[in-house]
């Protein structure tokens, strides 16, 4: 069973049920899939095609959640970075995959110059914190 069928069959099941928690966020099964849904077709306005790679830098929470179900949801592919690599590493799995689309929470906007500037095959970085976007990344609505 897909990761995606098991969220669609929660909501049928018990759609107000709590899915996800993380700080004081808590987010439902209906606003889950919700949310999972926008992001996915977020992605897909940015261009986002069948088997792109789809790339997440980023602590776990339940952003990181969303991501790995919607990257599905919208028949992209998860990439998934080691958070202890150096920038390097980091731009070396980046080129190898040839990710589309880079997903970077706040602990590493501090890489996100560098890993834009070496790999080219990035259309866009998704800054997944709180609060405004740098320039440059488009926003992940929280």
């Amino acid at each position: 069973m897909a990761i995606t069928a098991c969220v669609k069959r929660n909501v049928q099941q018990n759609s107000a049920g709590c899915a996800t928690v993380f700080d004081s966020r808590r987010r439902s099964w209906s606003e889950l899939q919700e949310r999972v849904a926008r992001l996915a077709g977020g992605m897909k306005l940015l261009g986002l095609g069948a088997g792109d790679r789809i790339a997440i830098l980023a602590l776990n929470s339940d952003r990181y959640l969303e991501y790995y179900i919607a990257v599905p949801w919208a028949d992209g592919v998860v990439v998934p970075l080691n958070t202890r690599w150096a920038a390097a590493e980091i731009v070396y799995a980046l080129n190898d995959s040839n990710a589309t689309l880079l997903l970077i929470d706040d602990r590493f906007l501090s890489m996100a110059d560098a890993i834009k500037a070496e790999v080219r095959s990035l259309r866009a970085i998704i800054h997944m914190g709180d609060g405004f976007a740098p320039a440059g990344m488009v926003r992940y609505r929280n």
